[in-house]
Formats: structure tokens, C-alpha cells, sequence
């Protein structure tokens, strides 16, 4: 199918505004973004060969170019040299709208309906108020057969307020289903050399991963395309059956706690992934030796803990400001803020994370080149994040691990993690 999970609201369109004689006069299709409104509506104006004039609202800010674009599509004068770049000529008010479009539809015959469809209609609520009442009755005031298709995200009950404003047909298209966002990605995006089977697992897999943060299509096909390839590589170069999906699952697992997140939130470009995509062979961090752990732990504090607390949390001598006379300074109440772990972690350039690393630290290092090679390799691996093209002593980095894996690699080196995470900021 074309459009799957979508048959219904097809056959519906086509006897409203396509099989009909007298088709609909308004109608209001809403739903959540991306669950194939405008996509469906074109292919069935399309199918029914229907005339149609198709405006997208966002594109015009006026009225003006709102009635001019539909006018030009209607009559066919695009804009041309021709015609000295005056398309189907001014047009400011609904009035001269309505006549003009009479006109066309007569010049056309009569007796043959139309079809206009403006998508993202919400838009036409900061248009004059005159507009939206006039397009719900538009057939009335041409007293031709004009149908009117209204596309929105939003609810009718948000539009209605002016007077005159008529009750369209309404047509509700609801949220994908985990199993057909599944039956959509794997109709569309199943590349021609991996195995359905496969390729439907994974898709199922990212479907259930994302079905409570959100559904939208678009942002799914995206991370499909983008992470299949790294969870099908060891099918193709023969390390693992197809057939083994447990095993395919575990060497993406690291893949997956590292990169879903950053590629979601798109602090990782598309670009940056494709130049240089992590492997699915990628390290545990408890694999890691002893020091390369005190790095990750430094990383986590630098990311999670304001760099004005260092010198607080770190400093071995802590002395208490006094006043004169001896009295304790009282700081001033603080207004509440926002948790820091809530807001993900923070970007700390080098200095800082060096400098938290050899005050945690269970002996004396030396400074060495070792220490930035294990800095690169661990941003190569996805538990750092930062530019791979810059000098290391320029770049600013961010500790991609969670909590939890972050205090057991402390629990392994004996730190306590806990008492250096900043709680007041």
C-alpha cells in the first residue's frame, strides 16, 4: 500500500471530495504532525484528478499572497515574462477573491468542481477575521461547487470564535501505532541488500525505544537509516547470523547508550555521524584501565558540577570566610533553579577536565601525551563528545555516560562519586 494504516481515512477523502457529485463543502483534517495528512490528501486529489490549488499557509503572511497564489494556480498565469510578471493580477481583499475566482471556475465550466487545500490552517487564525469564515463558505459565496480542505495540528475547537464561522465535516487522523510506525519504516526505508527480517527487528527495536519520548515518523526514519548500517555490519561481514538477534542486540548495546541520545537531540549532526560512525564493538567502561576510568569520572563532574564550584568541592584546605570580628559571612538566599542533571551535561574544555582528573586521582601522575591520547580515543568511542578536527587543547568536550554507569566506574576504583556531585547550584 501507499499509505499503510491509512485506507480508511483514503476512502472517506474519495467519496468527499473526489466521487461525489457534490462534494463537501469545508473540511477540517487535524492530527499530531506527521501521521500523513497533507501527503494523503494530495494523493487523493491526485488519484481523482480533481482540480486542486494547494497552499501552504506558512509560505504567505499576508492575505494577499494568500488569494494571489491561489488565484494563479486556479487560472494557470503563473508569473511569467509573458505576462510581465503579473501572474492572475492584484488581489487584497476576500471581495475581489470571490469574484475572480468566480470568474475562473466559469471560464472552466460550471459544473466542474474545485478543490482548494490550505495546509497548516492554524495560521489563517492571525489572518483578518474575515478570512476563515469566508473560506468554510466558499461555495456559498461563489455559488459554485468549491471545496475547501483545512489541514491543522490542531483541534477545531481552537479555531471557532468569530461569527458566521460554519461547522466543517471533520476528519480526525489519529497517531501511529508502534506496529505501523514498524510497517511504515520497513515499506519505505528496508534497504534492497539486508534481509527484511532483519531490518524489521531493528526498526521494531527503535520503535519501542522511542514510542513514550515521542512518534514522530520523520525523526525515526532518520535514526533508522542513520544506525541500521552499524547494527547490520557484523551480519555482513559474517561475524553473526541474521538469524542470532540477541547477539546482534549486544554488540549495539554500546552503540546505542552512547549515540541514541546525542543523534536524537541532534547535538551530533547527521554529517558527523556519517564521517565518522562509532563502531557497535565499542568497550565497556569497566573494561577500561584504572586511570582512563578517573578521566570518565572527571568528565562526568566537569559536565554536571558549575565550574564555580571546583575550587569548593577540590580545594584539600577549605577554610570559611570570616568577617570582622570573627563572624561567618551569611550568604544570601539563592532563588531555586533548575537541577544541572536535568538539563544534561555541560561542555568543559580540556584545562578543567585535566585539572578535576589529577585532584581525584588515587596517586601522583605526571602530565604526558598518553593522557590526550586517552582523551581521543574516548571521543572516538562516544563516551566523550566533541569535534574530532580540532587541536585538543581547543576544543570543549562533554561526558555522554549516565549516572549509573558513571558511579559504578567509581565503585570499581574505590571514589565516592556522590560527595563531589555539586547539590546547590
Amino acid at each position: 500500500a501507499v499509505f499503510p494504516h491509512r485506507h480508511e481515512q483514503i476512502a472517506r477523502l474519495s467519496a468527499l471530495i473526489g466521487q461525489s457529485a457534490h462534494p463537501v463543502p469545508s473540511l477540517f483534517i487535524y492530527g499530531v504532525p506527521c501521521t500523513g495528512k497533507t501527503a494523503v490528501v494530495q494523493h487523493v486529489v491526485k488519484e481523482t484528478k480533481i482540480f486542486s490549488a494547494f497552499v501552504d499557509c506558512t509560505e504567505v503572511f499576508s492575505p494577499k499572497l494568500l488569494f494571489e497564489s491561489l488565484l494563479e494556480q486556479c487560472s494557470g498565469e503563473a508569473p511569467s515574462k509573458e505576462n510581465g510578471y503579473k501572474g492572475a493580477g492584484r488581489c487584497d481583499h476576500m471581495s475581489d477573491f470571490v469574484r475572480k475566482l468566480t470568474s475562473i471556475i466559469d471560464r472552466r465550466g460550471k459544473d466542474k468542481p474545485i478543490c482548494i487545500v490550505l495546509d497548516h490552517a492554524e495560521r489563517l487564525r492571525d489572518m483578518p477575521t474575515n478570512i476563515l469564515p469566508a473560506f468554510t463558505r466558499m461555495n456559498e459565496l461563489t455559488g459554485r461547487r468549491v471545496c475547501v480542505v483545512l489541514i491543522s495540528v490542531l483541534a477545531w475547537e481552537l479555531f471557532r470564535g468569530p461569527t458566521g464561522l460554519r461547522e466543517p465535516y471533520l476528519m480526525h487522523f489519529p497517531a501511529y501505532s508502534k506496529e505501523a510506525l514498524t510497517d511504515i519504516i520497513c515499506a519505505r526505508d528496508n534497504p534492497p541488500s539486508a534481509d527484511a527480517r532483519v531490518f524489521r527487528e531493528f526498526a521494531t527495536l527503535l520503535s519501542s525505544l522511542f514510542q513514550a519520548p515521542s512518534r514522530d515518523l520523520r525523526e525515526l526514519r532518520r535514526l533508522v537509516a542513520l544506525l541500521f548500517p552499524v547494527y547490520h555490519k557484523p551480519v555482513v561481514d559474517g561475524e553473526i547470523a541474521p538469524t542470532n538477534t540477541a547477539a546482534l542486540l549486544r554488540r549495539m548495546l554500546p552503540t546505542l547508550r552512547t549515540q541514541v541520545q546525542p543523534l536524537y537531540l541532534r547535538t551530533l549532526s547527521a554529517a558527523d555521524w556519517l564521517a565518522h560512525t562509532p563502531g557497535p564493538e565499542a568497550p565497556s567502561a569497566l573494561t577500561l584501565p584504572a586511570h582512563t576510568r578517573f578521566l570518565l569520572i572527571a568528565a562526568y563532574l566537569a559536565s554536571f558540577n558549575p565550574a564555580t564550584a571546583d575550587a569548593r568541592i577540590f580545594a584539600k584546605q577549605r577554610t570559611a570566610r570570616r568577617g570582622r570580628g570573627g563572624k561567618a559571612l551569611v550568604r544570601p538566599k539563592r532563588t531555586e533553579s533548575v537541577p544541572r542533571a536535568l538539563l544534561g551535561p555541560a561542555s568543559f574544555p580540556i584545562e578543567r577536565l585535566l585539572a578535576i582528573f589529577y585532584s581525584i586521582v588515587d596517586k601522583q601522575i605526571e602530565p604526558s601525551a598518553q593522557i590526550y591520547v586517552q582523551i581521543k580515543s574516548l571521543t572516538a568511542i562516544g563516551m566523550l563528545q566533541g569535534p574530532t578536527n580540532c587541536p585538543l587543547d581547543a576544543i570543549k568536550l562533554k561526558c555522554m555516560l549516565p549516572l549509573s554507569e558513571v558511579v559504578d566506574l567509581a565503585r570499581s576504583v574505590g571514589f565516592d562519586l556522590l560527595t563531589y556531585l555539586n547539590d546547590r547550584d
